[in-house]
C-alpha cells in the first residue's frame, strides 16, 4: 500500500465543525456521544466545501513535498477528515486531526512545510537517502516525518506519516525511512494490537512491512481484538457481532470489524459513480476499502492543470491544480516509482 505526503501540524483547527452531522435511526453520532470530537474536528457536511479543502491540501502537499504514493490516496484521507459524512464512526483525532487542521486552507509551500515539519525543516547531512526526522528540544518534533535528501547541505523534503495515522520507522540497518504502524521498524509478523497500535502486515519484496495505524488517531481511540479480527474501535454505532464482512445499501458500506457498527458514504470519495463492493474489504479493519469508483484507473495522467490519479482500489480521482492556486499538473516519479500525477508550482 503506497503512502503519500502528509503533515502533523499542531495549530488551532478553528473551534467548531461546519454543519455537524447527526445520528440517524435513534443511533447517536460520534459528535453527539463526544462533543469534543466535533468541536475541534473542523469538518463540513457540505460536499463542495469539504472537497475544496481536500483538493487544496493534497495539491499543495504534492507541489511542495516528497510524494511516495498517489494524489488519489491523499484525497481519500483528506476527504475522510474534511467531510463529516464520510466516516462518521471513524472520525480522525489525535495527531491526524491536527495534521488536517494544519493543512486546511494552505496556499503556500512555506505554510505546507510548517505542517510537514512541525519541528522545523531539517538540513540534510548527506544526499541520496531517506530517514526519519529528529525529536528536537521540545515535544516530538519531526519524529513522524520521513525525510528525503537529494544533496548534502540541502533542505530535506518530507512526508509526515501522521497524515495516515502512522509514524516514521527505519528499514533494516536504518537503511531508509518509511511510514509504518509504529516506530520500531518496518518489518512485522501477524495482525494484533499493541496498546493503541494496530499491527498488520503485507508482503514487501522478500520480507513484510507494517501497514497498520495507531488507533489513537481514529474513532474511539483504541485498538480492539476479537477472535482473529483486529480493528480500531468505532464510535457512535450500535453494538454488533464482530465480522470482517461488509454489506452495501446503495452507496453506503456497513461493517462491524470492531464490535461497533460503522458506516462509510462512498459518494464522498467517488461522487455519483461511487459503488460499494460487498464481501471483505482489502484491509478488513478499514471498511472504506469497499468503496469504488465506476470503471478502472490504470494510468495516471495530466490534462492541462487537471490531474487524474488512481486510488489503491484502481478508482480515478481528479484534482484541478489551477483551482487550488497552482500552475499546472505533471507526471513525477519518486524513488524509482511509477510516475504519478502531481500538481506543480
Amino acid at each position: 500500500m503506497r503512502r503519500w505526503l502528509g503533515a502533523l501540524g499542531l495549530v488551532s483547527l478553528g473551534l467548531a465543525c461546519v454543519d455537524l452531522f447527526h445520528g440517524t435511526d435513534g443511533v447517536q453520532s460520534a459528535c453527539e456521544l463526544d462533543a469534543s470530537m466535533c468541536i475541534a474536528a473542523g469538518c463540513s457536511s457540505d460536499a463542495a466545501v469539504a472537497r475544496g479543502w481536500a483538493e487544496g491540501a493534497c495539491a499543495w502537499l504534492g507541489a511542495c513535498g516528497e510524494p511516495s504514493g498517489t494524489l488519489a490516496e491523499c484525497m481519500l484521507h483528506a476527504l475522510g477528515a474534511y467531510d463529516c459524512r464520510a466516516t462518521p464512526n471513524r472520525m480522525v483525532r489525535g495527531v491526524s486531526l491536527a495534521f488536517w487542521g494544519c493543512m486546511r486552507g494552505v496556499k503556500s509551500c512555506e505554510a505546507a512545510e510548517r505542517c510537514v515539519f512541525p519541528g522545523g525543516v531539517q538540513r540534510c547531512v548527506e544526499g541520496g537517502f531517506s530517514t526519519c526526522g529528529l525529536a528536537g528540544d521540545a515535544g516530538n518534533g519531526n519524529v513522524a516525518t520521513r525525510l528525503v535528501c537529494s544533496d548534502a547541505g540541502s533542505l530535506a523534503r518530507g512526508e509526515n506519516c501522521s497524515a495516515w495515522g502512522q509514524t516514521c520507522a527505519l528499514g533494516p540497518a536504518s537503511s531508509y525511512g518509511a511510514c509504518a504502524g509504529d516506530s520500531r521498524g518496518i518489518g512485522c509478523s501477524g495482525t494484533y494490537c499493541s496498546g493503541t497500535e494496530l499491527h498488520d502486515c503485507e508482503p514487501f519484496g522478500s520480507a513484510t512491512r507494517n501497514i497498520g495505524v495507531d488507533c489513537a488517531n481514529y474513532g474511539g481511540g483504541r485498538c480492539v481484538l476479537s477472535g482473529a479480527s483486529v480493528a480500531c474501535l468505532a464510535n457512535g454505532g450500535r453494538p454488533c457481532a464482530t465480522t470482517e464482512e461488509v454489506t452495501c445499501v446503495g452507496q453506503t458500506v456497513s461493517g462491524c470489524p470492531s464490535g461497533v457498527e460503522e458506516r462509510v458514504d462512498c459518494s464522498v470519495f467517488f461522487g455519483a459513480t461511487a459503488e460499494c463492493k460487498p464481501g471483505v474489504a482489502p484491509r478488513a479493519w478499514d471498511i472504506r476499502g469497499a468503496c469504488r469508483g465506476r470503471g478502472s484507473c490504470v494510468t495516471e495522467s495530466c490534462f492541462g492543470a487537471v490531474a487524474t490519479s488512481c486510488s489503491d482500489t484502481a478508482s480515478a480521482i481528479t484534482v484541478d491544480c489551477a483551482k487550488a492556486g497552482l500552475a499546472s499538473c505533471e507526471l513525477r516519479a519518486a524513488e524509482g516509482e511509477t510516475p504519478h500525477a502531481q500538481c506543480v508550482r
